[in-house]
């Protein structure tokens, strides 16, 4: 957990579609903060920023600039899938747990350069598989 506060805090890469299900999910969790948000789509910031209550200054078009910018302890990777590895790498270089949705990544390659940068970052790397027979969600630890 961060220095700031005894909550663990999250961020978002990616925060259409699939994020909103994310949220609902951390929102039940009492020891978990919202803090940041990034999207290329000034739209879905915007409308995120409103919906989650998250101040203007911590949504970012790039989340680069969000991991730079922002204490996070860990973050949830929503975006298409051919976009994972980039920004799983991304957050595990800036020391920053992540929570990756399914598939894990486009290719093969891909996926073992999300392994290795975990493994060398120490940090936690999880795939989110949700069964379809089941709401529960099933993830796995790969580092």
């Amino acid at each position: 957990m961060s220095d700031k506060s005894n909550k663990v805090r999250i961020g978002f890469i990616g925060s259409g579609g699939i994020a909103g299900t994310h949220y609902e999910k951390y929102k039940t969790i009492p020891d978990v903060e919202i803090v940041a948000i990034s999207d290329v789509d000034e739209g879905v910031l915007e409308r995120r920023v409103k919906e989650w209550n998250l101040p203007k200054e911590n949504a970012f078009k790039d989340y680069n600039d969000m991991l730079s910018s922002v204490e996070l302890d860990g973050v949830s990777i929503c975006t298409p899938h051919k976009f994972h590895a980039p920004a799983t790498v991304a957050a595990l270089k800036k020391g920053v747990n992540v929570l990756v949705e399914k598939p894990m990544a486009s290719t093969g390659d891909e996926a073992l350069s999300m392994y290795k940068a975990a493994k060398e970052s120490g940090k936690i790397l999880m795939v989110g598989f949700q069964s379809r027979l089941v709401g529960d969600r099933v993830l796995v630890l790969l580092s």
